[in-house]
């Protein structure tokens, strides 16, 4: 309605809130005339809101002496802050009971020097039958991961099949170093069904029995692995998996542990940077992805928790992946993508678009240290910028119109690209 009287009119002016309809009026007029807003109008942009949360954070202790640190731009701080304003009847707000069975997987990272598999080893005893292998496999690469891969797909199931191909008195340095990602990618494996199966065995047997299944791939798999000291490509996407197994199933707390180890062992291969050295296409694709994914999650996981980031963006130059799909990236290069196909690494580059903007979300929204329009420090209540608030709607407007249009709202969609928006949404 205010549209159809005003044409152009900004109805998500801060000024709608603090004027009445006269001086809105008046002021579209004078725009519309040509004339330049006065100086009070001027300044209304860098109006600051005061912010319901507090700049502090909250440091919080257990029955049993740990210390948990929640950061100001948390989801905790925002619903402890909405309780006490609401009451408890209207906000419940408590801590998320885990289970005591699975507690042993959530605690920190640590070294296993004894533990990690030495060629020779046997320990297929828990491998399923290939079949089975497979079926995991393809619930985690095709459905968890349908919009963030960290691995070349046709690589990884050429080393899956290696595995079973060979006798495990004969396997290789590469069959040891890719078991532990096998074992895990197993696990995530177990909480998916198939989208179109309803005889999987998580339909019929519940997510308890699954959880349980992937927790039994997962302690044999993370027995492998020293996470410590990952080294290779192979180590680090398996530390990879396990975050996101431990943020299917676990604490977001232990997830940002986890990612500080994945973001440390990506650097220390220099996947931060752009290398290209001896790898192969496949290699130098699986790095991107790998390093990119990591990034994101401590984007993510850090903005959840209100902890700071652990990489700055001065510190990369990697180049963001190809947005071919896995059958067209070879050892020796690219192939074009079949005429009309489109490739879902794609909706990958516009999510981490997203994410870049999650961070200034952070920044402007929660700083740490506040300043004024001037730059300069300031102290009491914690303020927000109108200017910073409009400038970040404009992003994401400018995100929404940059999205290819097979990934926009659509009744028309593909059926197959439309799961994979719903599985990235769920």
């Amino acid at each position: 309605m205010l549209r159809s009287v005003l044409p152009g009119v900004d109805i998500y002016d801060p000024k709608f809130n603090a004027q009445d309809i006269e001086h809105i009026l008046e002021s579209t007029r004078a725009l519309q005339r040509g004339v330049a807003p006065s100086t009070q109008e001027r300044s209304d942009d860098d109006a600051q809101m005061r912010s319901m949360i507090e700049r502090t954070g909250s440091l919080d202790i257990d029955d049993s002496g740990y210390y948990d640190y929640h950061g100001h731009s948390s989801g905790y701080m925002f619903l402890r802050q909405l309780k006490s304003q609401f009451g408890a009847d209207f906000v419940p707000f408590s801590r998320t009971a885990e289970s005591p069975s699975f507690a042993h997987v959530q605690e920190s990272p640590k070294s296993l020097h004894s533990s990690p598999l030495e060629p020779g080893m046997t320990v297929t005893t828990d491998l399923p039958p290939r079949a089975v292998a497979i079926e995991l496999c393809q619930n985690t690469l095709d459905d968890c991961c349908a919009l963030q891969r960290p691995l070349h797909r046709p690589t990884f199931f050429r080393r899956l099949n290696s595995i079973y191909d060979t006798e495990p008195e004969n396997y290789t340095n590469e069959h040891v170093k890719f078991l532990p990602l096998l074992y895990i990618v197993m696990a995530i494996g177990c909480l998916f069904g198939r989208f179109d199966d309803k005889e999987s065995e998580l339909d019929k047997k519940g997510y308890k029995f699954a959880m349980e299944q992937g927790y039994q791939y997962f302690n044999v798999g993370r027995s492998m692995l020293d996470i410590t000291d990952c080294r290779d490509l192979i180590s680090t996407q398996a530390v990879m998996f396990m975050i996101i197994f431990l943020q299917t199933t676990a604490k977001l707390a232990t997830c940002y542990a986890y990612v500080g180890v994945a973001l440390r062992a990506c650097c220390r291969l220099g996947m931060h940077r752009k290398i290209t050295a001896n790898f192969s296409i496949v290699e130098q694709e699986e790095r991107k992805r790998l390093f990119w994914q990591v990034r994101k999650m401590d984007i993510y996981v850090g903005a959840m928790l209100g902890l700071p980031q652990m990489l700055s963006d001065e510190d990369i130059d990697q180049d963001t992946p190809s947005e071919a799909v896995d059958e067209c990236i070879m050892e020796g290069g690219i192939s074009p993508m079949p005429k009309g196909s489109f490739s879902l690494h794609s909706a990958t580059s516009a999510h981490t678009r997203l994410l870049g903007i999650l961070q200034k979300v952070v920044r402007y929204v929660y700083p740490i240290k506040p300043v004024d329009t001037s730059g300069t420090p300031v102290g009491g209540d914690y303020t927000i910028s109108h200017r910073r608030v409009r400038e970040l709607e404009r992003d994401l407007e400018q995100w929404i119109n940059e999205l290819p249009m097979e990934l926009r709202p659509s009744d028309t969609a593909d059926v197959e690209l439309a799961r994979y928006v719903y599985i990235s949404q769920a």
